[in-house]
């Protein structure tokens, strides 16, 4: 197991176990944090070319906030609701919405390559899991998809037969985790090389999933 693979699983396992907090609805007023903006390739985790970066902020009961900087830049901003989208020469624009809540915060936009030619291709994942048997009964088996460059997941139930379908993503690498309930029985990364990737996976025993 790689590095952004341990990276993913321990961010995705922090995360589950804040939600369970109580968390501030409005970040606290007063306070910066410094953001650093990165652009990259989303099929290669390459950065993109030089381009013009643009955070809008949501305004709330202030003025809205728009500041320019460069891809690679680290900016100060107030605590608060962004939107921050990249434009490049030979990259197609992206964007993505931030909260700044704390000291330092990186934010990761994932871009697609731009040339004469160029088209981008929603491409599909299969699934099959071995033996998709829940340890304890009335638990639910589902997957969760996780981008390794992009803010977003996605969530598929495990049928009967052990067959779920993930359709028109962003081509990518991924990374895959088999659960039962909130335990994780299985990780593994996915790259998607072609328009449809089929994967097979299986379960951890009952008596390791943790």
């Amino acid at each position: 197991m790689n590095t952004i693979t341990k990276w993913l699983i321990t961010g995705f396992l922090l995360q589950t176990a804040l939600s369970a907090q109580s968390q501030p609805e409005v970040p606290l007023a007063g306070q910066s944090g410094d953001l650093k903006i990165v652009a990259v390739y989303r099929d290669g985790g390459t950065l993109a070319p030089q381009g013009d970066v643009i955070i809008v902020s949501d305004g709330g009961d202030n003025a809205p906030i728009r500041r320019n900087a460069k891809n690679g830049d680290t900016v100060t901003l107030p605590y608060g609701n962004y939107q921050i989208s990249f434009e490049g020469k030979w990259a197609r624009a992206a964007k993505r919405s931030i909260t700044i809540g704390q000291p330092s915060m990186l934010a990761i936009l994932p871009v697609e390559g731009m040339g004469i030619d160029t088209e981008i291709v929603q491409v599909s994942i299969s699934v099959r899991v071995d033996k998709a048997a829940a340890c304890k009964e009335g638990q639910m088996l589902w997957l969760k998809l996780i981008p390794v460059f992009g803010p977003d997941t996605y969530e598929q139930s495990i049928g009967k037969l052990g067959h779920a379908l993930f359709d028109n993503l962003p081509p990518g690498k991924y990374l895959l985790m088999a659960m039962e309930g909130d335990v994780v029985r299985g990780v593994q990364e996915v790259n998607t090389p072609k328009k449809i990737t089929v994967v097979e996976t299986k379960l951890k025993p009952c008596n390791t999933a943790k």
